[in-house]
């Protein structure tokens, strides 16, 4: 019975979201979305290729994603923060909050 809610919700939000990026592509045109990934991949190369290996590895199995965040402990979906983009594996996994944290301090410590 759980299942069939959860994919009568999965419906309604594939059709909600059907419309939005059909709108939005009839407003912005088909390739915008795509025009900003390709810039962001030229100014952003050695980043792109960290996260694009990294997400490879995991993929395949020879990476294996904890389930909780290694500086809070907290148990949600974690993401990989790259401290050195040169070392595509050596990740920090952090929930969402810690990395935002992370990424504050680290501008912080560039300005």
């Amino acid at each position: 019975m759980v299942k069939q809610k959860n994919c009568y919700r999965t419906d309604v939000y594939r059709k909600q979201h059907r419309e939005y990026n059909r709108r939005r592509r009839a407003r912005l045109g088909s390739s915008a979305t795509s025009e900003y990934d390709k810039r962001r991949r030229m100014a952003n190369p050695e980043q792109c290729h960290a996260r694009s290996a990294l997400r490879h590895a995991i993929n395949a199995g020879d990476i294996e994603k904890p389930k909780q965040c290694s500086k809070c402990k907290r148990k949600e979906a974690v993401q990989g923060h790259h401290p050195d983009y040169s070392k595509p594996f050596d990740v920090v996994w952090l929930c969402p909050l810690c990395h935002t944290e992370e990424h504050i301090k680290l501008k912080s410590a560039v300005a």
